[in-house]
C-alpha cells in the first residue's frame, strides 16, 4: 500500500473534530506563509500549487485565514 493512502486511511479513522483541527491548522499554516515569506517554494510545499505572484499569495493568505477560523469554528475545539 502507498504510504499516502495509509496516511489518508490513519487520517479518515480519527473522528472529525480531530480531522477538521487538523485542516483549520494546515489553512492557518498556509495563511502564514503566504503571507510573510517572499520564498514561494514555502507555500508550494503545503499545495500542490505555488502561488506565483505576491498578489496570488495575499489572496490565498486571505481566503485560507478564512477557512481555518470557519474549520476551527465546526471543529468545536476552541
Amino acid at each position: 500500500m502507498k504510504n499516502q493512502e495509509k496516511l489518508r486511511k490513519r487520517f479518515l479513522r480519527d473522528p472529525l473534530s480531530r480531522r477538521l483541527g487538523g485542516l483549520a491548522a494546515t489553512l492557518g499554516r498556509i495563511s502564514s506563509s503566504a503571507r510573510k515569506s517572499t520564498d514561494p517554494t514555502i507555500v508550494a510545499n503545503l499545495l500542490d500549487e505555488a502561488s506565483q505572484s505576491p498578489k496570488q499569495r495575499l489572496l490565498l493568505s486571505v481566503q485560507a485565514k478564512d477557512w481555518s477560523d470557519r474549520a476551527v469554528d465546526f471543529s468545536g475545539l476552541v
